[in-house]
């Protein structure tokens, strides 16, 4: 921060409301200014030429009708730094700011700076800050926690949450000690969800109804159980997740840039599992189903939408094996998927279920149920309809959720 003395136009000088300590000026002693104008200090403004310190006394070189005035130019960074400027400098000389002004102010600061700097600069008691600030300092607590929270949630760990918000690892424990209810909820009875619509509010490519998620963790986890999703796709399960206060890690080959605006990670899961996952209570899969919607997500060969069948039940072959370990004893893996038949030349049925669930199996995950869950949405138009009445076709109108344990 540099200084040097310069004249300026009185008209040239700005006051800016919420960066001014003061909220009024004294015409009194605007006037006394006025009369003894030549014995009065510079001006202390900024290379903008807003006003840091000198209210008073340019109101009275207008007053005075002289056009310049005597100028400090203090050189500052920032809106905060200016105020802060102002602040010390109004509290240190001439006219006492208004009770009003500091109560204002310390308001303003509080959590900002340091509570005995505030005091300090203000001349004001510890009770009367504290007074003050009851409300601002309340708020700011419900604040710090909910954020403590939301990043536990996106699998902060207790001391990387401290070292982020800059306190020690006690407040987190603390916060985290009250362990949340799950959400007023009427789960689904019988293994046919049927969801007559989906309501997620972020639009992706093969978006699945949220409820889907909420059933699973209804049945198989409790408050602050770690969910892992590495098909994140428009992010349901972080939407589902923050509502149900489970832990989340959800990434995506190429996530858009809401998803990543809601904590969603960017991994390509051919490539093995992200090196600062949990151990995750469940793991939820809703892949591509294969090539029904090829080109659809991305473009890279990595895309599971865009590999043969082949590299698509390898790719999951060795994905299983490496969940098993990594999972806690109990853990649920459950993968959703539509076999695929109307893009098969032949129209034969690609049983991708029974494949995943028997590649599942040989990586050491028991078999725990069978979900049917229709499509929310029309699957097949009329000349796809009469195609298959021609040609004795069975058309498939279901996508299979098939829920598995580690042992």
């Amino acid at each position: 921060m540099t200084t040097e003395h310069i004249l300026k136009n009185v008209n040239d000088i700005k006051i800016i409301d919420e960066l001014y300590p003061r909220s009024a000026k004294d015409t009194k002693v605007i006037q006394r200014y006025a009369d003894d104008i030549d014995v009065l200090p510079a001006i202390e403004i900024n290379q903008n030429n807003i006003l840091i310190d000198g209210a008073h006394r340019l109101s009275a070189y207008k007053h005075a009708k002289i056009e310049q005035i005597p100028c400090i130019i203090t050189h500052t960074d920032t809106d905060q730094e200016l105020f802060m400027l102002a602040l010390v400098r109004n509290a240190g000389h001439g006219l006492q700011l208004s009770h009003a002004d500091k109560r204002r102010h310390a308001i303003r600061l509080c959590g900002a700076v340091d509570d005995s700097e505030i005091i300090r600069w203000l001349s004001v008691s510890d009770r009367t800050y504290r007074k003050w600030t009851t409300d601002k300092r309340k708020q700011l607590k419900e604040e710090r926690n909910q954020r403590i929270l939301d990043l536990y949630l996106q699998c902060w760990t207790q001391e990387r949450i401290a070292e982020e918000l800059d306190i020690s690892v006690q407040p987190v424990k603390d916060v985290l000690a009250k362990v949340p209810k799950n959400p007023d909820f009427k789960p689904e009875l019988y293994n046919i969800w049927n969801f007559a619509k989906i309501t997620n509010e972020t639009h992706h490519p093969g978006n699945i109804p949220k409820e889907i998620i909420e059933n699973l963790l209804y049945y198989y986890t409790k408050p602050f159980d770690a969910v892992f999703d590495p098909f994140g796709g428009g992010g349901v399960t972080i939407d589902v997740c923050k509502v149900w206060q489970r832990r989340y890690f959800v990434c995506d080959i190429q996530p858009t840039e809401i998803a990543k605006e809601k904590g969603m990670h960017t991994h390509d899961i051919t490539t093995g599992l992200p090196d600062d996952l949990p151990k995750p209570n469940l793991v939820f899969l809703d892949p591509p189903y294969w090539n029904q919607m090829q080109g659809d997500y991305t473009e890279s060969p990595n895309d599971l939408s865009n590999m043969s069948i082949d590299e698509f039940y390898e790719t999951f072959a060795e994905l299983f094996k490496t969940l098993h370990p990594k999972m806690v004893n109990g853990g649920v893996l459950a993968f959703i998927i539509g076999n695929t038949q109307w893009k098969n030349d032949d129209k034969h049925v690609e049983p991708h279920s029974h494949v995943l669930w028997n590649l599942a199996e040989a990586a050491g995950f028991q078999f725990e149920h069978l979900i049917q869950v229709p499509y929310s949405t029309q699957q097949y138009n009329a000349q796809m309809v009469e195609y298959a009445k021609e040609h004795k076709i069975i058309l498939q109108l279901n996508r299979e959720l098939v829920v598995m344990r580690k042992p």
